[in-house]
C-alpha cells in the first residue's frame, strides 16, 4: 500500500477550495474564473510576456499553488488560476470546455497571442483534453504537466484496501465519478488525447515522481509517443522528465502534492517556459545554479575631453534599483599616455560612493600638470530566480583609514556580526590622499585586494618616484549575503540559501606597463569584482607603477593594468583576480 504523506496539505487545500473567494467581474467563464492576477508587464519579443494559465488538480485549492504563481509572477509572468469546475468530479471533455473559455478571456485580457498551461494531476490530462478537442495548438505555447496521468492511474479502479485515500474522494472501482473512469489506464478519453499528430507545434513537459501515490505506476505520467523537440538554437527539449532520474540524490523528493512547490520541479518549469534544456536545481551540493542577474553602467568624466583632476561616479539606474538589484562593485580607469593624457595619472579614488554609486578619481603626479579624464563602473545585481518571494540580495559596505605615515597601508574587515549573517565579502575598494586632500602629492595605490583572512578589504599607498611623503589610504569593503525577508519562507528550508563566490588569481604579468587580466573559471557564477596588485619601491620594482585600470574585462574577467610614472622606465609587475559569485539553492 502507498503511503500518503500529504494527506494534511490536501486537507488543507480542499479548505482552501470551499472557502468564499473575491468576487469576479462578470464573464462567460463564471464562476470558475477568479479576479485576473495582473504580474509586473513584460514588453519586448519574447516568450516571456505570454500569460500563464495553472490548471489545478482533483479537489485541489488555490492555496497549493500560491508559491508558483508568486515564483511565475517574480519571474515577469502574468499568471490566472483556474480551479477544476466542480472540484474536477465532472466530465473531463466538459471542464476541458471551461478551460477553453478562460483561456479566451485571459488571451483577451492580457492582449497575447498564446498561453502558456501548466497543469496539475487531472488539470495535466484536461488541459490535454482542450488542446485536442479545441484544435488549441495555435493558442497553447507549452503544455507543462505536473503529474500527469497520461496513460491512466491504477489508482480509480482499485479497492479500498489498496488506495484508501482515492477511494474515499470518490474514486472507490472507478464508479462514482465521470474523471475516474476517464483516468482509468487505457480508457477511451486516454486513448484519444494520446492520439496526437507528429506535428503537434505545442511545446510539451511532463515531470514525474517516483514518489507518485496517485498515478501508479508512476511512468504513466510519461507519455506513451515522442513528443521532444528541439529549440531555435538546435538543443534537443526532452518532453518527459523523472526528477528522480535527474536529482537521485535528493533528500525530500517530491510526491504527486508536493511537486507544484518543490523548488527543483520550479527550475524545471523555469527553464521549459522559455524553451531551454530541462535544468533542475537538485539541492545542494549537486547543483549550481546561474541565478544571479548582474549588469553594469559606466560614466567617463570628461566624456571627450580632459580636466585637471577629473572624478566620474556611476550610480545604479533608479529603474534597476526599482527591480530589486543592488549594488555590488564597480572599477576605476584613468587615462595615460597614449589615451588622452601626457602622463599617466594617479588613481586616488576608487571606492563605493552613497548606496548606489561608486567614484573614480585622477589626480596629477608629482610635480606635474596633467590634465587626464576617469572612468567609473558600477556593478549592480539581483536574484532571479528566487527561490522565495520575499529572496532578496542585501549589501552593506564598511570602511578604515591609515595613519598619516610614508607608504600607507589599510585593512578593514567584516564585523562578526556580518560574518554570522552569512555576509561574503563581493568587492571593495581604496582611497589616498593627494595634493589638497591629505599629502602634498597624490599618493598610488598599488595594491587593492581582500585581506589575509578573506573577510576585508586591503589597500597598500606607495610614495611618489624620488619623494618620501606622509599620505593615507582608505580602504571599503562591499559584503553581501542572500536573505529570505519572511519568516515564514524561511521556514521553509533547513539549509537557507547562500551566496557562494570563487576568486580566481591570475598569472603574475612583467615588464613595462604590465597589463594582466584573469577570468572567472565557474560559468554559473557572475563576475562581481576584482582585485589589483603592482610592484613598488622594493617590492618587485625600482618605483611605483601607476595603477590606471582596476575593472571588469569583458563579461566574464577582471583586468589590472599599470603604468611607468612620468618620464620613467620601470619594469614592474601586475596580477588581476576575479571574483564571481551566485546564490546556492538551499535545501527545502
Amino acid at each position: 500500500m502507498k503511503r500518503f504523506s500529504t494527506t494534511a496539505l490536501l486537507l488543507l487545500c480542499l479548505a482552501a477550495m470551499f472557502a468564499p473567494r473575491p468576487a469576479a467581474a462578470q464573464s462567460a467563464c463564471d464562476p470558475f474564473l477568479p479576479p485576473f492576477l495582473a504580474a509586473h508587464p513584460t514588453a519586448g519579443n519574447t516568450l516571456k510576456p505570454l500569460p500563464v494559465v495553472i490548471a489545478g488538480g482533483t479537489l485541489s485549492g488555490e492555496l497549493l499553488y500560491l508559491l508558483l504563481e508568486e515564483r511565475l509572477r517574480n519571474e515577469g509572468y502574468s499568471v490566472q488560476f483556474f480551479p477544476l469546475p466542480q472540484g474536477g468530479t465532472i466530465d473531463i471533455p466538459t471542464g476541458a470546455g471551461t478551460l477553453a473559455c478562460v483561456v479566451d478571456e485571459v488571451l483577451a485580457r492580457t492582449g497575447a497571442s498564446k498561453v502558456h498551461i501548466i497543469g496539475h494531476s487531472q488539470g495535466a490530462l484536461m488541459g490535454r483534453t482542450y488542446i485536442k478537442y479545441w484544435n488549441a495548438e495555435d493558442k497553447v505555447e507549452s503544455m507543462i504537466s505536473l503529474a500527469g496521468p497520461h496513460q491512466g492511474t491504477e489508482v480509480v479502479s482499485g479497492s479500498f484496501l489498496q488506495y484508501p485515500l482515492p477511494s474515499l474522494l470518490g474514486c472507490f472501482g472507478g464508479a462514482l465519478s465521470p474523471p475516474c473512469q476517464q483516468m482509468a489506464e487505457n480508457s477511451p478519453l486516454i486513448q484519444d488525447v494520446n492520439d496526437r499528430p507528429a506535428n503537434d507545434p505545442v511545446y510539451y513537459t511532463n515531470f514525474v515522481t517516483t514518489d507518485d501515490a496517485w498515478v501508479i505506476p508512476y511512468t504513466n505520467g510519461f507519455m506513451p509517443y515522442a513528443c521532444d523537440k528541439t529549440n531555435a538554437q538546435g538543443q534537443l527539449l526532452k518532453c518527459n522528465v523523472h526528477v528522480q532520474a535527474y536529482c537521485p540524490n535528493l533528500l525530500l523528493p517530491p510526491d504527486h502534492v508536493t511537486l507544484p512547490s518543490d523548488l527543483n520541479v520550479w527550475y524545471g518549469i523555469r527553464t521549459a517556459l522559455l524553451h531551454q534544456p530541462i535544468d533542475l536545481g537538485c539541492g545542494l551540493p549537486q547543483s549550481n545554479p546561474t541565478n544571479l542577474e548582474c549588469e553594469s553602467t559606466e560614466v567617463r568624466f570628461p566624456s571627450s575631453t580632459t580636466a585637471t583632476y577629473p572624478e566620474a561616479i556611476a550610480r545604479v539606474p533608479a529603474a534597476k534599483l526599482s527591480q530589486g538589484f543592488v549594488r555590488v562593485g564597480g572599477g576605476c580607469e584613468v587615462s595615460k599616455l597614449g589615451t588622452g593624457s601626457v602622463h599617466a595619472a594617479v588613481m586616488v579614488r576608487n571606492v563605493p560612493t552613497g548606496t548606489d554609486g561608486w567614484s573614480c578619481k585622477a589626480a596629477d603626479p608629482a610635480l606635474t600638470i596633467n590634465p587626464a579624464w576617469a572612468r567609473a563602473t558600477v556593478t549592480y545585481c539581483r536574484i532571479q530566480p528566487k527561490v522565495a518571494p520575499s529572496q532578496q540580495l542585501q549589501c552593506q559596505t564598511r570602511s578604515a583609514t591609515s595613519p598619516l605615515v610614508q607608504n600607507p597601508f589599510v585593512t578593514v574587515e567584516m564585523t562578526a556580526a556580518m560574518v554570522a549573517d552569512g555576509y561574503k565579502v563581493v568587492s571593495g575598494g581604496c582611497a589616498s590622499s593627494y595634493n589638497g586632500a591629505g599629502s602634498t602629492h597624490a599618493e598610488s595605490v598599488v595594491r587593492s585586494t581582500r585581506s589575509a583572512t578573506g573577510l576585508g578589504w586591503s589597500c597598500q599607498g606607495a610614495d611618489p618616484t624620488f619623494i618620501a611623503q606622509p599620505a593615507t589610504v582608505s580602504a571599503t569593503l562591499v559584503a553581501c549575503r542572500s536573505h529570505i525577508a519572511a519568516a515564514a519562507e524561511r521556514a521553509l528550508f533547513t539549509q537557507q540559501p547562500a551566496l557562494q563566490c570563487t576568486v580566481t588569481r591570475g598569472a603574475e604579468i612583467t615588464g613595462l606597463g604590465p597589463q594582466a587580466t584573469v577570468n572567472k573559471t565557474n560559468p554559473a557564477q557572475r563576475v562581481v569584482g576584482g582585485e589589483c596588485e603592482l610592484s613598488w619601491a622594493g617590492h618587485g620594482s625600482i618605483h611605483a607603477e601607476f595603477m590606471t585600470k582596476t575593472g571588469q574585462h569583458g563579461l566574464a574577467g577582471w583586468a589590472c593594468l599599470g603604468a611607468d610614472p612620468p618620464l620613467t622606465l620601470n619594469p614592474a609587475r601586475a596580477t588581476a583576480s576575479v571574483t564571481a559569485c551566485n546564490v546556492s539553492l538551499g535545501v527545502q
